[in-house]
């Protein structure tokens, strides 16, 4: 499904006049994912078959349900249900098509989005942002994670974390101990290694999302046809050159789109603390 024509920077435009958030670009690389793509084609063509003669509760039509386990050929629903649960111990799940992918695909709006939709909602998933880890910038940013026994006044020195200076070269993070701690880590191993690499001179990856968008969306208008990377590199990177010949332009691009591709399938990543 062919979501832009790559080759126009105005057929971006949405996600250039404002600053957009972190759900918005996760929803501009999901609905580049071929799966998603599959199953709301799915789902539309299932709407098209029950909706002309149930009406807007086509869903809830035994007919129309999505089973989780599946049914075998011949079972009702009551069948279905005691088989599952006599079998497995498992819940069976009847799903209304709609609700099934909006949970599978975790979309919070009450309809599900058309890949070819523009969204410019705050909230398009059930998945936000990460809390911690936390970076402190500043020696005054100390003093709101400080926790303080205000019943003891013997603490009270304490408020203000001795941190006199924050050198360039450093790094301080705060946890929440009461948090997932594996996913803060993640997070942190981010945080470090943006920072790490910020200093060397790469390129920061948030800089790049509408490159890794048009990559995709390129992928897409050369398939089944080999990419044609030397016009991808004039396109996208006109007044690039190659100043590195063992490492080409297009050679970069190439590299983007295996970082383009992991968004498609991972777009909660940029909402999790897990890109950074």
């Amino acid at each position: 499904m062919k979501i832009n024509d790559w080759t126009d920077i105005e057929n971006y435009s949405h996600l250039l006049d404002f600053e957009v958030n972190r759900h918005i670009w996760a929803w501009e690389f999901l609905r580049r994912n071929r799966e998603y793509q599959e199953d709301w084609l799915k789902f539309s063509k299932l709407k098209e078959s029950f909706e002309p003669q149930y009406g807007e509760d086509w869903g809830k039509k035994e007919q129309a349900r999505i089973y989780d386990p599946p049914k075998h050929k011949g079972e009702n629903e009551t069948q279905w249900s005691l088989r599952v649960m006599n079998t497995s111990g498992a819940e069976p799940l009847a799903w209304e098509p709609e609700v099934f992918y909006r949970d599978k695909w975790r979309i919070a709006l009450k309809k599900l989005p058309c890949p070819m939709d523009d969204l410019s909602q705050d909230m398009i998933f059930d998945v936000s942002y990460s809390e911690f880890p936390q970076e402190i910038k500043y020696p005054f940013d100390t003093k709101k994670y400080t926790l303080v026994d205000e019943s003891n006044e013997d603490l009270s020195e304490f408020k203000f974390l001795p941190t006199d200076e924050l050198q360039d070269d450093k790094l301080i993070l705060v946890f929440d101990l009461n948090g997932k701690m594996n996913q803060q880590l993640k997070a942190a191993k981010k945080l470090f290694k943006k920072k790490y690499t910020k200093k060397k001179g790469h390129h920061n990856d948030e800089n790049m999302l509408l490159t890794y968008l048009r990559l995709l969306d390129a992928k897409s208008d050369f398939t089944p046809k080999a990419i044609e990377w030397v016009k991808v590199a004039e396109i996208l990177c006109p007044n690039e050159e190659n100043k590195y010949p063992e490492y080409s332009v297009s050679g970069r691009l190439q590299d983007n789109l295996v970082k383009a591709k992991s968004l498609s399938l991972n777009p909660y990543s940029l909402l999790q603390g897990e890109y950074k």
